[in-house]
């Protein structure tokens, strides 16, 4: 299985110049975040785990306010979660136009590493981002048998409980500043990790969701 950066252009998108990932800042509590640049809407950083001792991974909760943000690079692999309530978004990559999506709480949007798809957010929403640094990320794959033999892809609207639970626990350590200590939330981030690799298994449970002209992505359900 091949981890590098992938292609994310997809039919129906809307056009964005391409950007760096960036540095962003909340500008209320001077939370600086690693991944302002993927965050689908101007970000407010609720949690990080940038000053804590938790090596090859980054945790983060954002709330995010409607806006667009131009596609991206990122050389991390990222799940992102939303929380709350339901969202509205519209996603693009060069040289496409889109159509609006509507997004259930739970939904996650899944991230390789290489060029990220431009998105607007008409909603404000909140998020729980998961980056997987590529070395921690191979290391992963490689203790796997059998590896998964898929491409990572872009995807949007997955779900998948088992992702969302772990990404649950690593959001309760954060908050409560990591209790349980390294070794349980380094457990978790590898049980994260395998998941996610897991996504690009040809056939694992994927389902595709009736799609219309007005909703290009697709969408897959992670049996249990």
């Amino acid at each position: 299985m091949n981890i590098a950066a992938v292609p994310t252009h997809f039919p129906g998108a809307t056009s964005w110049p391409l950007a760096t990932l960036d540095v962003s800042v909340n500008m209320s509590t001077d939370v600086q975040s690693a991944l302002g640049g993927i965050a689908p809407g101007p970000p407010e950083v609720i949690y990080s785990s940038a000053a804590s001792a938790w090596k090859g991974f980054l945790v983060e909760k954002h709330v995010c306010s409607p806006g667009v943000r131009a596609p991206a690079m990122t050389d991390r692999h990222v799940i992102s979660l939303l929380c709350g309530r339901a969202a509205r978004f519209e996603y693009g990559s060069q040289g496409c136009r889109g159509g609006l999506s509507i997004e259930p709480p739970g939904s996650l949007t899944i991230i390789p590493t290489g060029q990220v798809p431009g998105v607007r957010l008409h909603s404000s929403a909140e998020f729980t981002h998961c980056a997987l640094d590529e070395d921690f990320t191979r290391g992963v794959l490689n203790e796997m048998e059998p590896r998964p033999c898929g491409q990572p892809v872009f995807r949007v609207g997955v779900l998948d409980t088992g992702i969302q639970r772990i990404l649950d626990l690593l959001v309760h350590e954060l908050e409560a500043d990591a209790p349980t200590g390294r070794l349980y939330v380094e457990s978790l981030v590898f049980a994260l990790a395998t998941r996610y690799l897991l996504l690009f298994r040809s056939g694992h449970g994927e389902r595709q969701k009736p799609q219309t002209a007005a909703l290009p992505q697709q969408r897959f359900l992670i049996q249990e």
